[in-house]
């Protein structure tokens, strides 16, 4: 799952290099980015013992990382809006574990 999450974080990357996005699109991906390249670091910790959550919050945390690295989800991500489904998903379940975020960053 890790593993697939990081593809996806580098075709995201290329997504956000190419020339044919515009600023809006950009953006979105972006912050996409950011946040679920912070939800992978969260994961990889939590299964290396080096962080602790409640259980509740680490199903949402797999949750965002399994249904954007799901190939099969509301939009497929080959669709022009197939990434506009795991952004909401992704930004939701970031803003729930907000108070998880914090204290993993100031952990680091």
């Amino acid at each position: 799952m890790l593993v697939r999450a990081e593809i996806g974080l580098a075709h995201l990357t290329q997504d956000i290099a190419s020339t044919e996005s515009s600023d809006i699109e950009r953006e979105a991906e972006l912050v996409l980015y950011f946040q679920l390249k912070q939800l992978l670091e969260m994961l990889r910790a939590l299964y290396q013992k080096k962080f602790e959550m409640h259980a509740e919050q680490e199903q949402l945390l797999l949750t965002a990382v399994l249904y954007f690295t799901s190939p099969v989800d509301a939009l497929p991500d080959d669709n022009v809006l197939g990434l506009f489904d795991d952004a909401q998903i992704v930004e939701t379940i970031y803003e729930e574990l907000a108070a998880d975020v914090d204290r993993f960053q100031h952990m680091e």
